[in-house]
């Protein structure tokens, strides 16, 4: 995983954080609907 483009780019923390952290809520909850069905209907 490549780390030099986040460092090129000047942005704070905060704001990076702001970013992924909604795309890391939506994946979680993907999964756990998809594994929840998987168990349930599966």
């Amino acid at each position: 995983m490549q780390v030099k483009p986040f460092k090129q780019v000047k942005i704070g923390e905060g704001e990076i954080i702001n970013t992924v952290k909604p795309l890391w809520a939506r994946l979680a909850l993907k999964a756990r609907v998809s594994w929840y069905q998987d168990v349930r209907f599966g």
